[in-house]
């Protein structure tokens, strides 16, 4: 079985441009716009293309309370996306590590790791392992 050949920074893009038309259609082109620019400064930030955040704070002093939220429940999201595009990439990883025989934190692994050990080692270290099942809606 081949896994698709996709990555983390593609899900972030792929997902970020979600939310943005998400954002523009449920509320307003002006709260997209503000997004992108807060966004688009801060990149230019972190990269070294502006020497100061003055121009975030502005842009944020400046914002009415309602799209204050708007812009906060944005990036948010945005961030929950990027956590939701990590965990995917960390699913893939496993994947093809177990696919190839080389996953190194695999059960089979730890039992061959204790596999030599004292038994009354082994017996402390199991007893310190609590396995529950989550469910979740």
């Amino acid at each position: 079985m081949t896994l698709h050949n996709r990555t983390v920074e593609r899900d972030v893009r792929e997902l970020g441009a979600l939310v943005g038309d998400v954002l523009e259609a449920q509320t307003s082109t002006d709260a997209f716009e503000t997004v992108e620019e807060l966004r688009t400064t801060a990149i230019d930030y972190r990269d070294g293309e502006r020497d100061s955040r003055d121009a975030l704070d502005r842009t944020l002093r400046g914002l009415e309370p309602e799209t204050a939220v708007t812009v906060a429940r944005a990036f948010t999201t945005y961030f929950e996306m990027v956590n939701l595009a990590e965990e995917r990439e960390r699913v893939r990883a496993i994947r093809t590590a177990s696919q190839e025989g080389s996953l190194a934190d695999s059960l089979s692994a730890a039992v061959e790791s204790l596999a030599d050990r004292d038994p009354a080692v082994v017996e402390r270290i199991l007893g310190d392992v609590l396995i529950e099942p989550t469910f979740t809606a």
